[in-house]
C-alpha cells in the first residue's frame, strides 16, 4: 500500500512540476567563402562538366576558326598538338632547295622535339588542375560553398533583423513573455484554485491569421523516409541523344513546298504586270533551252529552312558578322584598356586586405 501512495505521490508531483521543453538548437551549416571570381569560375566549371559536354569542342572550333582567319600558324600546330595524340606535328617551314644531285638529309630532328616540347608544355598548362572539386556536384558544391557578397548580404541581413528587435521590441515582449510562463515548474495560486481565463494558443508575434504558418514538424519515421529519398539529376536527360530533324522528312517537304508554290503561279500576275511562269514559252509544246549558267541558283532566292552547322549550334564570333557599307559609325564593345584592368587588380588587392583586417579583428 505504501508503494502505492508513493508512485500516486510521484505521479501527481510529475503532473504539478512541468518538465521545461527542450529547445531546438538551429543547426549552422559551415559553408566555406571564396572570393567572388574564383567562387564563379568553379561553379562555371561543374556546370560545363554536367551540362554542357560539348562546350569545350566548340571552343576549340572557334580557336582553331580565329587562328585561321588570323593565319597564326603556332596557334595552329598548338590545337593540333593538343587533339592528334602521337602524330607528327605539322611544321610550316618549307623544304630548302638541295644545292647538289646527292640525296637530302632532314637535319631538324632537334627542332621538331624542341617544338613538340614546348606544344607540350603549354597543352599542360591549358588543362585544369584537378582539384577536390572535380567530383563535386552542383548541389554539393553550392551547399558547401560560397561567394564573400553572398556571405555579406547574410550579415546584413541579420543585422537589419537585429536592429530592428532593438527599435520595436514590444512586437516582440509579448512572445517572450508568454514563452517564460509556459516554462514555469509551478502556476500562479490565481490560476490553480480559480482559472478564469480561456485555454487558447499560444501567442506569436506573426500569427497564422496575417502571415504564412510554419509546416509542421516531420515525424521520425518521415525524416528516415526523406533521409533514402535523395534528389538527383540524371545529366544525360537533359541532352538530346539524337537528332531530332529527320532529313529526308526535310527534304521531302521542300519538294512539295516547291511543286505546290508552282501550281499556285499559274495565270497570276506580278506586281510589274508580267504574269508568274515558272517555265519557258513553249513553241509546239517545245521549251526553249535555257544557257548555261557557270554559277547556277546565284540569283535566286534560296528557300527558308531549318539550317544547321554540323548538327551542332555554332556560336558566331565578332568576325563573322559584316560591317555597315555606309559611312555611319559601326557598334562594337572594346576590350577594357591595360590602365583600367591594373586599377582593378589593385582595387581587388586592397579588398583583400581590408578583409583580412576585418577577420583578424573578429577573431
Amino acid at each position: 500500500m505504501n508503494s502505492d501512495k508513493n508512485n500516486a505521490l510521484l505521479k501527481a508531483d510529475h503532473d504539478l512540476f512541468k518538465q521545461p521543453p527542450i529547445p531546438k538548437i538551429k543547426k549552422v551549416r559551415k559553408q566555406k567563402v571564396l572570393e567572388e571570381d574564383i567562387y564563379l569560375e568553379e561553379m562555371g566549371k561543374i556546370i560545363q562538366r554536367d551540362f554542357f559536354p560539348d562546350l569545350e569542342k566548340l571552343k576549340a572550333q572557334n580557336d582553331y576558326l580565329d587562328a585561321l582567319n588570323r593565319n597564326d600558324t603556332i596557334k595552329l600546330q598548338q590545337i593540333h598538338a593538343k587533339y592528334t595524340q602521337g602524330s607528327r606535328t605539322i611544321c610550316s617551314e618549307r623544304y630548302s632547295s638541295p644545292a647538289t644531285f646527292e640525296t637530302p638529309n632532314d637535319n631538324r630532328t632537334g627542332e621538331d622535339e624542341t617544338f613538340r616540347q614546348s606544344n607540350t608544355d603549354a597543352v599542360k598548362k591549358e588543362e585544369p588542375s584537378n582539384d577536390t572539386k572535380s567530383n563535386m556536384s552542383l548541389d554539393g558544391y553550392l551547399g558547401s560553398h560560397t561567394s564573400e557578397d553572398n556571405q555579406s548580404f547574410e550579415e546584413i541581413i541579420a543585422e537589419s533583423a537585429k536592429c530592428h528587435r532593438q527599435k520595436y521590441p514590444w512586437l516582440y515582449k509579448e512572445e517572450s513573455l508568454d514563452k517564460n510562463e509556459d516554462l514555469l515548474a509551478l502556476p500562479s495560486a490565481d490560476n490553480a484554485l480559480h482559472p478564469k481565463q480561456i485555454d487558447t494558443w499560444s501567442y506569436k508575434d506573426k500569427n497564422y491569421i496575417m502571415y504564412v504558418p510554419d509546416g509542421v514538424d516531420l515525424t521520425p519515421e518521415e525524416k528516415v523516409e526523406m533521409a533514402k529519398r535523395k534528389q538527383e539529376i540524371v545529366h544525360s536527360n537533359t541532352r538530346l541523344k539524337v537528332n531530332p530533324f529527320d532529313e529526308n522528312e526535310n527534304k521531302e517537304r521542300i519538294q512539295d513546298m516547291a511543286h505546290s508554290q508552282a501550281k499556285s503561279l499559274d495565270g497570276k500576275i506580278g506586281v510589274d504586270g508580267k504574269e508568274l511562269v515558272t517555265e519557258t514559252p513553249k513553241v509546239n509544246g517545245f521549251s526553249f533551252v535555257n544557257t548555261p549558267s557557270p554559277a547556277p541558283g546565284v540569283n535566286e532566292s534560296p528557300l527558308m529552312t531549318w539550317g544547321e552547322i554540323e548538327g551542332t549550334p555554332f556560336r558566331l564570333d565578332g568576325g563573322d558578322t559584316p560591317l555597315r557599307t555606309s559611312a555611319g559609325l559601326s557598334y562594337f564593345v572594346p576590350e577594357p584598356p591595360k590602365r583600367e584592368r591594373l586599377a582593378l587588380k589593385l582595387a581587388d588587392k586592397v579588398g583583400e586586405r581590408h578583409r583580412d583586417q576585418k577577420k583578424k579583428a573578429i577573431e
